[in-house]
């Protein structure tokens, strides 16, 4: 077998296990609560992937460091600072679409503040971590010994979209947000920054009922029926072509300082 088909077919299985797993684990976990299965779920798969991966590698700490599972000295600055960076952004963007279009917020009914702060930043940062493995450690490092850096950020990023759904639009949300990831990865060789970008922005949704399958929130958003300057899926769509058309020149500049790198 050629290297390239080795490294298909070991991406092919890290993702084939996962997509079993998750697609079964809800029969596997139904003794556990309803309101923690996201949870546990999330919990199971990291260890999953991380015992699939060390079989994968066939290494111990140097395979696991060569494909970015490694918690450098400044590992708990570098989550903190990434997850501050994708609050900022997911409220700006949220500001921006309540000022512009016809979305209002109000409080939301029977407020639950612990599940709303407290359970959604564990919940969602077992996601977020969870996640970032499933995507951005094996097959991305892989894929880019390969194929080089932009196949590989742009194949994780389409299969990260459609692992949120197979609806084609999610190449414009989870898609372009798994190009930022990837390119954070890539950029500091390790997966902390971006699981707390990833973290971040999903927090902040949180906040706003845009994670109910995971946590309650505090806030809703509601269609207030006033005049707006643009409509609301008008404007998305403009934010999300703007995030992609960034999110490729980031990718060229982060190769071409690859390349002056060497």
């Amino acid at each position: 077998m050629e290297k390239h088909q080795i490294i298909v077919s070991k991406v092919a299985v890290f993702w084939g296990v996962l997509t079993l797993y998750l697609h079964f684990s809800g029969l596997i976990l139904l003794p556990v609560a309803a309101e923690y299965r996201d949870l546990v779920t999330s919990l199971i798969t990291i260890v999953l992937l991380l015992l699939l991966t060390c079989w994968l590698t066939h290494k111990r700490e140097r395979g696991m460091r060569s494909i970015g599972l490694s918690w450098p000295a400044n590992a708990p600055k570098a989550l903190i600072s990434g997850s501050l960076l994708g609050a900022l952004i997911s409220a700006c963007i949220l500001a921006i679409m309540t000022l512009l279009t016809p979305i209002s917020v109000n409080w939301a009914d029977n407020i639950d503040y612990a599940n709303a702060i407290g359970y959604s930043a564990l919940i969602l940062m077992a996601l977020s971590v969870m996640e970032e493995i499933a995507f951005r450690a094996l097959p991305l490092f892989y894929l880019q010994n390969v194929f080089g850096t932009r196949i590989a950020i742009y194949s994780t990023s389409v299969a990260f979209a459609f692992y949120h759904g197979l609806d084609p639009m999610n190449l414009l949300g989870p898609g372009v947000w798994g190009i930022f990831f990837a390119i954070m990865v890539l950029h500091y060789n390790n997966l902390v920054m971006a699981t707390g970008l990833h973290f971040g922005l999903n927090w902040v949704q949180s906040f706003f009922s845009l994670k109910t399958g995971y946590a309650t929130g505090i806030w809703d958003f509601n269609l207030s029926g006033q005049s707006a300057l643009v409509a609301t899926n008008t404007l998305g769509l403009f934010i999300h072509v703007m995030l992609l058309i960034l999110a490729i020149v980031a990718v060229e500049r982060l190769i071409t300082n690859k390349a002056n790198a060497t």
